[in-house]
């Protein structure tokens, strides 16, 4: 998969090197949590966040970041999974390729989803995020949680 991305295998934020914590700290103005569960909303079994100004409507969360240019965020980090299971995304770039399976953000489409490991971060700039909801986990409802880390 081409466009940039830097996916860090199994290091958690304690973990990071110098290059990536630097940019984090110079390069970002804040995050947002994103929490999915098993249900689904509607007939949509995924919720989609944008960066942007919009109304929220049925799947859609719109985050309506400040900036004086098109927000978005330069991270997805996989920071709060129950049960250490994967979480699936799909996010539309600004730059470079959609992180999707096959380079076509189509957050319909269940096999475009790519797994994101307790721990990773995904690096590139993402103004739509998709998250699939989790497993049923009878008798324990899972919750998966992203951080959308945003970008100046």
């Amino acid at each position: 998969m081409g466009g940039g991305y830097i996916i860090m295998a199994h290091k958690g934020i304690r973990h990071l090197g110098m290059a990536e914590s630097g940019a984090l700290a110079y390069d970002q103005i804040g995050f947002d949590l994103a929490a999915k569960d098993h249900t689904n909303i509607g007939v949509y079994n995924h919720t989609i966040w944008h960066a942007g100004p919009g109304t929220n409507v049925d799947n859609k969360v719109y985050l309506d970041i400040p900036s004086n240019k098109t927000p978005y965020w330069i991270g997805i980090h996989n920071c709060g999974t129950v049960n250490l299971e994967t979480v699936s995304v799909q996010a539309r770039s600004l730059k470079g390729d959609n992180l999707s399976k096959n380079g076509l953000y189509a957050p319909e489409t269940l096999v475009n989803y790519m797994e994101i490991v307790p721990g990773d971060i995904v690096y590139g700039l993402f103004d739509s995020v998709a998250m699939l909801r989790t497993s049923s986990g009878f008798p324990v409802a899972y919750i998966d949680i992203i951080r959308l880390i945003r970008g100046v």
